[in-house]
């Protein structure tokens, strides 16, 4: 690496790049100090322009001679360096602490509400929702854990639950709470196979997590009230594992606004289960509450009011890095003409595109369009490199 040379705000480091033949011109010319990889160091001014020596003039002709047969010029500044990574790391930062909502100073948990005429709701078709399960079991321990419940552990890091749950054995059925469409069905980490439903003639989607990937489940369309989308899952893959198995129950949640409105990542995330923010502050509503109440607000249930980037921040943070990862490479490829460079960056970006569209992100419609066209630039430029003919020599 060549040497460099700063003077506090006042000088910087230029480096030029020359050919062998050129370099020890540029070093006698400007009095810099020669470097094994081809590096010329001289001084400069705090606007970046070259200081020549004492003796030769900025407008002379050997120096723009030598500075003609130079190949690149690569300023370096104290504050030119300093300046840029700074900026891009408090946009960075901003970013991420606008996307993650502050805990609330109290978020009481909610006593679950009474369900005891779950079943005489679900053989009325006249009203809007149904409990997701056969009946509503009033033995000792009906409920895993209450809506808006909090871990253990301190404040600091205290999560809250977004939903309900309720205990149930192994292959029981689970029935969509109201009509609607299926927005997502697919495995998901710590849920097993997860199954969310929007509902907009309510402005609700309800979500059913710990499900068995391995039975029977509806997988897309749209379903009536009381139809059955699936059953929940044994200890081993309802979300828990051989090792760590997980008690069979349903984890079901009910928030205002549909899927869509929401991202894949971040504390605001569609799929959430346990998270910082008081859930009721993100549009979790208690399920057993809107199921009691069968009402239906005109216009459908409020979303919770936020900007774009408190909502949006982490995703668009993560899509943003991805993007600028594809920029450079585009540029260092284009520029060191290397079109494999090309071609690999689109297969990576596409394969990131597809895991993120497989989790429900719409980051994936960014990476998709960005690894088409580092692929196509990449192609494109490989076989026009192939078929270029060797010049003859006279």
């Amino acid at each position: 690496m060549s040497e460099r040379h700063t003077r506090r705000g006042k000088r910087a480091a230029i480096r030029f790049w020359c050919t062998q033949q050129t370099q020890s011109q540029v070093v006698q010319l400007l009095g810099g100090t020669p470097s094994d990889d081809g590096y010329a160091i001289i001084a400069a001014d705090s606007d970046f322009t070259p200081v020549p020596p004492n003796n030769l003039g900025r407008n002379s002709n050997s120096w723009n001679s030598a500075g003609r047969r130079c190949h690149r010029l690569i300023v370096h500044s104290n504050y030119g360096m300093f300046r840029p990574r700074l900026l891009t790391c408090s946009i960075l930062l901003i970013l991420l602490l606008a996307g993650c909502a502050r805990a609330p100073e109290s978020c009481p948990p909610h006593l679950p509400g009474d369900l005891s005429g779950a079943t005489a709701f679900a053989r009325d078709d006249r009203l809007p929702f149904r409990f997701p399960l056969d009946e509503f079991s009033s033995d000792a321990a009906p409920f895993f854990t209450n809506f808006c419940a909090s871990s253990d552990g301190p404040e600091s890091a205290r999560e809250y639950h977004a939903a309900e749950d309720f205990l149930r054995p192994a292959g029981t059925p689970v029935y969509a709470m109201a009509d609607g469409n299926i927005s997502f069905s697919g495995p998901m980490g710590g849920y097993g196979w997860l199954i969310i439903i929007d509902h907009p003639q309510a402005n609700l989607y309800s979500l059913y997590g710990h499900l068995s990937p391995s039975r029977w489940r509806i997988e897309s369309g749209t379903v009536d009230k009381g139809e059955l989308i699936a059953y929940l899952g044994d200890p081993d893959e309802n979300g828990g594992s051989a090792a760590r198995p997980l008690e069979p129950h349903l984890h079901f949640g009910v928030r205002a606004g549909q899927r869509s409105d929401y991202p894949g990542m971040g504390q605001w995330r569609w799929q959430a289960g346990w998270i910082k923010p008081c859930p009721q502050d993100l549009g979790w509503l208690q399920p057993s509450a809107i199921i009691i109440s069968q009402d239906i607000p005109v216009g459908g249930f409020s979303e919770p009011e936020a900007g774009l980037v408190v909502i949006w921040g982490v995703e668009l943070l993560f899509a943003g890095n991805y993007l600028f990862g594809g920029a450079c490479m585009l540029v260092f490829a284009i520029r060191k003409n290397k079109p494999l460079v090309l071609v690999l960056s689109g297969v990576v970006l596409l394969a990131a595109g597809w895991t993120f569209y497989n989790k429900g992100t719409k980051m994936s419609y960014v990476l998709f369009p960005m690894a088409v066209l580092l692929s196509v630039i990449g192609i494109y430029k490989f076989i026009r490199r192939s078929t270029k003919m060797p010049r003859t020599q006279s």
